[in-house]
């Protein structure tokens, strides 16, 4: 009989065969997925799922930086480019944490 510590649903059974050619059995615990964080701010990010289950569609949603970054952010990302492509700011006056996200907006 096996301990009760392994009887519970959240281990996972993996068959080993070894060298004398019995098969045993060995419990490890499943891996837990964690929450997702924002890249600038370290904020959870709402909206994304860490079930591995569901397609890629289903857990991130369907815009720019999803995923990544927050909406807040991603709206200051895209003020800042705008303002640069527009001349009214320079490349240099932009937050050090924003500067390689709005300089990739622009090479887009």
């Amino acid at each position: 009989m096996t301990k009760p510590l392994n009887r519970s649903t959240s281990k996972t059974k993996k068959f080993v065969r070894t060298p004398g050619g019995k098969t045993i059995v060995r419990y490890a615990a499943r891996n837990k997925t964690k929450k997702h964080y924002s890249a600038i701010s370290h904020e959870p990010l709402r909206g994304v799922s860490s079930d591995s289950k569901l397609s890629k569609s289903q857990r991130v949603p369907n815009r720019k930086y999803a995923g990544h970054l927050s909406p807040s952010e991603l709206r200051v990302i895209l003020k800042f480019s705008n303002r640069v492509k527009l001349g009214m700011m320079k490349i240099d006056d932009v937050d050090i944490k924003y500067k390689k996200y709005v300089e990739a907006q622009l090479k887009e």
